[in-house]
């Protein structure tokens, strides 16, 4: 069994985000040429060209993930369509003092621009009568997005998988029978730092060889510490990645600790213009949007022993507009329990409620409600496959407007599932 109690130390709560930065550059080509027979097109192209930029920085202080993405793209058989725009998305919370108080952000912006044309041109069919004539064509179009929300955060939410992970790779090798000195709680915390490293090793060096380095770190804390006596063999090492990479009964949910209270408040920005020709007739269109809205979360996660985690959230946001005005409200809250032989019991709840109310047309109200629990066992078989079997149930109510009545409906899931990794 792992360590820690109700009442007990619990590494979990101990764990402090490790300060590291990673930058990332990649570009993606690939182009597309062949030959289409029997269609008319003698000759098609396709391709694109996608450079990426990345920047994760993380520690105590300051999380920052941002990704610039630009993606450029053309097909060429009998028409010609070209699509191009840049994308940027950005998450960021600066905390800067000791205090748990900080200031936070998620913010997403996009710009595309695409050319459409094809000249006239006749299908031509063994019968005369069913030739057609179409008609040549170009278009264009042209659109931009921004999605901001800025706002303070109130505590702290840590994601303390790595401690559970450097727990169970402790409990791998007492099992292999390579453990020459037990962990101490300070080797486990440093374990779990390079556990959460994983990332840096996987943007500073190639795909193929990042596996390497990150395996290398994991055997130096162990080695340095006196846990282990010499390098680790095969078989322990596939214990190891099972837990830290092909271990599924983690990486579908953080084990987090702590609380966090964020408020923010948001525009969502777009704007498109269109322009066409086609036999001979021209048109232009263009049309912008702004809405405004408030977002608060409040998120908090308790590990009550190292195998017993409780985490939930609840969500609010309150978006007004010129024709109407909505508002919208969940929550849930999940309960999972790891067993020792590779086996997470889960128990959910989760409520939600939205209201869009007509500004323009009096008496206008749309709202819906509903409530859900579920019930679940994950079962890690071996190396990639696990059963799920679930089951959950759900209440919803809906009134379309005012004058309606509420419309209720009961649902009842039961789900089995066998899944392979690869």
């Amino acid at each position: 069994m792992l360590v820690g109690g109700l009442f007990g130390y619990n590494p979990l709560l101990e764990y402090r985000l490790p300060e590291y930065s990673v930058r990332y550059f990649s570009v993606d080509i690939d182009p597309d040429t062949f030959i289409v027979v029997g269609t008319g097109q003698a000759l098609s192209v396709d391709g694109w060209v996608e450079p990426r930029f990345g920047m994760y920085v993380t520690g105590e202080r300051l999380y920052t993930d941002l990704r610039v993405n630009y993606r450029a793209s053309t097909y060429v058989s009998r028409s010609f369509r070209l699509y191009t725009g840049p994308e940027l998305i950005a998450r960021a919370d600066w905390y800067p003092s000791r205090l748990p108080i900080g200031i936070g952000t998620e913010s997403e912006a996009s710009a595309g621009l695409t050319h459409e044309q094809a000249p006239a041109h006749w299908r031509w069919s063994w019968y005369p009568e069913d030739s057609v004539y179409d008609s040549g064509y170009n278009n264009n179009h042209f659109g931009a997005g921004a999605d901001v929300n800025l706002g303070p955060a109130f505590g702290r939410l840590r994601d303390a998988t790595p401690v559970l992970e450097a727990l169970l790779i402790g409990e791998a090798l007492v099992e292999e029978k390579l453990v020459a000195a037990p962990m101490t709680d300070s080797v486990v915390q440093e374990l779990a730092r390079a556990l959460a490293r994983e990332n840096k090793f996987y943007y500073a060096h190639d795909g193929g060889k990042s596996e390497k380095f990150y395996c290398a770190e994991i055997e130096r804390v162990l080695r340095d510490a006196g846990c282990i006596a010499d390098r680790l063999p095969a078989r322990a090492w596939l214990r190891i990645r099972e837990v830290t990479s092909l271990q599924p009964l983690l990486d579908d949910g953080y084990w987090t600790t702590g609380i966090k209270l964020s408020v923010r408040g948001g525009v969502a920005a777009n704007w498109m213009r269109s322009w066409y020709d086609e036999q001979g007739r021209h048109g232009t269109q263009s049309q912008g949007s702004a809405n405004f809205s408030g977002l608060s979360t409040l998120s908090f996660g308790y590990p009550f022993t190292t195998r017993l985690h409780l985490s939930g959230s609840v969500q609010v946001r309150d978006q007004p507009d010129a024709g109407e005005r909505r508002r919208q409200a969940e929550s849930n809250i999940n309960l999972g329990y790891l067993l020792p032989d590779r086996m997470l019991i889960r128990a959910g709840a989760s409520l939600s409620y939205s209201r869009r109310e007509g500004r323009v047309t009096p008496g206008y109200i749309d709202e819906a409600r509903s409530v859900a629990a579920n019930l679940g066992l994950r079962f890690f078989v071996e190396d990639r496959t696990t059963l799920n079997a679930s089951v959950s149930c759900n209440a919803s109510d809906s009134r379309p407007t005012a004058s309606d009545s509420w419309w209720h409906d009961d649902e009842l899931h039961l789900n089995v599932l066998l899944r392979r990794y690869i």
